[in-house]
């Protein structure tokens, strides 16, 4: 298989996946049957952020999404877009777009 090839792979799955608590670099690595070493630099070179680095950015960006379009509450969200507790989008997360997720 082709670098790009799983470069690709490892995007689609993070994005279809993002929402599991235990979602990380070892276990996408394990699912590819890569190591995880080579999987986070192939990462990195392919979309110029760390594996972590994205998967917070698509975790907002849902979290943002499901603020924005939903009644859910905060709890209920984030256990929605990966995390176990709701302390991350109550303002514990960097701003992504200029802002936190809870002043939306």
């Amino acid at each position: 298989m082709s670098v790009r090839i799983r470069a690709d792979a490892l995007l689609t799955f993070v994005q279809q996946r993002h929402s599991d608590p235990g979602l990380s670099l070892k276990t996408v690595s394990q699912k590819l049957n890569v190591s995880a070493e080579y999987l986070g630099r192939l990462f990195a070179r392919r979309t110029g952020e760390s594996f972590r680095q994205y998967l917070l950015r698509v975790r907002v960006k849902s979290a943002v999404d499901l603020l924005t379009n939903s009644d859910h509450d905060i709890k209920t969200i984030a256990g929605m877009v990966g995390y176990r507790q709701s302390k991350p989008l109550r303002g514990g997360l960097p701003p992504q777009n200029g802002s936190h997720p809870e002043g939306i």
